[in-house]
């Protein structure tokens, strides 16, 4: 959902998938970011220009992707990549509501 969710919000990414770990390339000078799922400890490692590395699990009560290092930050994986996407793309005023339509 990450990849497909930038791409549509953002329109000018490059993403490679390979063994479990997604790379996307934002144009502009803007970073990448990097997921890469860690099947035995059941979780995703993310890297992000912005606020560089997260562990992130599963939380089956939220159904959300949560900070596994940092339990009292309730922050989801993907309202944090909403978060960034603004930073990262303050030209653009429609990013959270095209986030919010197609993220939902």
């Amino acid at each position: 959902i990450v990849v497909v969710v930038v791409v549509v919000v953002v329109d000018d990414v490059d993403s490679h998938y390979s063994e479990g770990v997604l790379n996307v390339q934002l144009s502009g000078g803007r970073g990448v970011y990097v997921l890469n799922k860690q099947t035995p400890n059941r979780q995703l490692w993310w890297s992000s220009p912005v606020s560089g590395p997260k562990r992130y699990y599963y939380d089956e009560d939220s159904g959300m992707w949560l900070n596994a290092l940092e339990r009292d930050d309730r922050t989801s994986l993907i309202d944090r990549l909403r978060d960034e996407l603004v930073v990262l793309y303050p030209e653009r005023d429609d990013v959270l509501e095209t986030f919010d339509a197609r993220a939902a």
